[in-house]
């Protein structure tokens, strides 16, 4: 079955790593790449490389700082939203959402907050409580969505970081920080990572102090959540960590989940109950009508003969009506219009072919 990988990569300088972050597209050909501290103005952003490398991108940039980007394999990502709402103040590029290959992402580099306490620290708890927000509408949205990113956040002492001792003052591991990631995980996001790897000790960051890397004294502040409409979907997660052993590398290695996303989706407890998958729009599952009048259509036109669709039979409470020359209230057995969300709209033309 397809898989879809999708990975996130605190690349630290696009420009100056850009070698690095062609030969991680070429070896580990990800489907969908979230991109952190781009370091670059819009200007800047090698669209023409990431081309030739087989990738349409989005990109939001900031000069010397942030900046964050979304890379698609053979695909054009459609924007959804550029920042994060709730302070139209902030000018930071931290946040960009798009739709590819049936997925929603949410790439993100939540401030660092360093150092404590002070307005640093302040705007990465402010910054946390907007992203609580936004992402509760995502989770709820009914659509596949992924949040990626450098969160920095160091979840536990225990499994997230090789020794807390030297960190405690740090705003990644303050109790304020954990609070808001748990609270985020409280949704209904899963951990992909985590879950994957649940008693082993995984590292994406390490800094380039005290030969953190040499002696693997690393921390875990890269994270994908996936929200309950993708997590069934999830099959591996790892770290790609040769990235970070190339001279003049990021202090980031990429961070991936891969999903299945072929015909029939993961297993389920109750697959009558879901249906087949439409192989052309990941995600979309036709109604059972639409399953009847295809497999009626397809007798048919196996006899020659022109296919037609079975009338739908109306409910028993309906066709009492009708004998009693009621009419039915059609009104109330409707279903309400989906919502025209920006997610929605981006899922939808993320769908449609690319012109030629």
């Amino acid at each position: 079955m397809p898989r879809l990988r999708i990975a996130t990569f605190n690349v630290n300088g696009i420009r100056s790593r850009l070698p690095h972050l062609l030969a991680w597209l070429e070896r580990e050909q990800p489907d969908v790449a979230c991109l952190q501290e781009l370091k670059a103005v819009d200007e800047s952003f090698p669209a023409t490389e990431v081309e030739q490398a087989g990738y349409g991108a989005l990109w939001h940039g900031q000069r010397s700082w942030n900046g964050v980007a979304i890379l698609a394999r053979d695909a054009m990502p459609v924007e959804s939203r550029r920042g994060l709402p709730g302070d139209p103040s902030d000018q930071q590029s931290r946040y960009l959402e798009a739709a590819a290959h049936g997925v929603i992402v949410g790439c993100l580099y939540l401030p660092n907050g360093n150092p404590r306490p002070g307005p640093k620290f302040d705007y990465k708890l402010a910054w946390f409580e907007r992203l609580i927000r936004h992402a509760r509408g995502l989770h709820d949205s009914g659509h596949p969505v992924v949040l990626a990113g450098d969160f920095n956040v160091v979840p536990t002492d225990e499994l997230d970081i090789y020794d807390p001792r030297s960190w405690k003052r740090d705003a990644l591991l303050q109790p304020e920080s954990r609070e808001c990631w748990t609270r985020l995980l409280e949704q209904g996001w899963i951990d992909a990572l985590r879950v994957l790897h649940p008693g082993e000790k995984v590292f994406t960051f390490w800094d380039y102090f005290r030969q953190h890397w040499p002696r693997d004294a690393g921390l875990r502040i890269d994270h994908l959540l996936l929200n309950p409409k993708l997590a069934p979907r999830l099959r591996k997660a790892g770290v790609d960590r040769w990235v970070r052993g190339l001279e003049g590398a990021s202090d980031h290695a990429p961070t991936w989940v891969e999903l299945e996303m072929g015909r029939g989706g993961p297993a389920r407890a109750k697959p009558a109950r879901v249906g087949t998958e439409n192989a052309d729009t990941p995600g979309k599952l036709p109604s059972a009508a639409g399953r009847t009048r295809k497999s009626v259509a397809a007798k048919t036109v196996a006899n020659g003969r022109k296919a037609k669709a079975p009338a739908a039979r109306p409910s028993a409470p309906a066709a009492k009506k009708a004998r009693a020359g009621e009419k039915p209230a059609a009104d109330k057995a409707r279903k309400p219009a989906a919502k025209k969300t920006p997610a929605r709209r981006a899922l939808r033309a993320a769908a449609k072919p690319r012109p030629r």
